[in-house]
């Protein structure tokens, strides 16, 4: 599937500038190991990142039966996020080829959202405003019953520049999940994730908990903070 603006001839030129990136190497490849393949590529008015997860094994097969290919999951869930008022970056395309129903390879085309970068990677001084953001974005992922997967700031992009857009935007799409309700669990694991993976000196202990009773206050852990 593609977007209607998007058109089938520059699927087929950011295929070709994926697989040149791959054979070339260079800074156009983003991320090349046993996980996944990732590259940036740019058609005329386009800058797109290629993901192409090569992770396999005879479980994940079997899951993407019944869950959807990888490519798939991010296309469905870039879409469901932004259509959530989420902010993701944009599913253009994804393809995905099977055999007798399995899926055996799939990838997605998604915009390239730099020069935005990752939340970890944001000076100091814009700490307290990345808390705010990373709140935000907590309370409208747990309200709407929605799992990231992977919920950690590399992730999470944000545009650097002082006084920008609070709207973070989210990457590494293909391991969420819309869900009716949120277990504390999943809540408790994701807050989890996020803290560890935020440098000690961009927020700093007492904002972390300052967030976390905010956090709660807008939705309480019923049974475990007394509510």
């Amino acid at each position: 599937l593609r977007l209607e603006r998007f058109s089938h001839a520059e699927v087929e030129a950011v295929l070709e500038g994926h697989c040149q990136n791959l054979a070339q190497g260079g800074e156009a490849v983003l991320k090349s190991d046993s996980r996944s393949r990732v590259t940036a590529v740019r058609i005329g008015s386009h800058r797109v990142v290629v993901k192409e997860v090569t992770k396999t094994g005879l479980g994940r097969t079997l899951a993407d039966v019944f869950r959807g290919s990888p490519g798939r999951r991010a296309w469905v869930a870039g879409h469901g996020l932004r259509a959530r008022g989420i902010g993701a970056a944009t599913p253009f395309a994804f393809l995905e080829s099977r055999s007798l129903g399995v899926p055996r390879s799939s990838l997605v085309i998604l915009e390239d959202l730099r020069p935005w970068c990752p939340a970890h990677e944001l000076v100091p001084e814009r700490g307290p405003a990345l808390s705010r953001m990373l709140l935000s974005l907590l309370k409208d992922l747990h309200r709407h019953g929605i799992v990231h997967g992977d919920l950690q700031a590399p992730h999470i992009f944000v545009d650097p520049r002082p006084n920008a857009s609070p709207n973070p935007r989210l990457i590494d799409l293909e391991g969420v999940r819309f869900t009716r309700r949120l277990s504390r669990r999943q809540r408790i694991q994701a807050l989890a994730e996020l803290n560890a993976s935020i440098p000690d000196d961009l927020i700093p202990n007492a904002e972390r908990l300052a967030s976390f009773w905010h956090y709660t206050r807008r939705l309480p852990f019923t049974g475990i903070l007394g509510g």
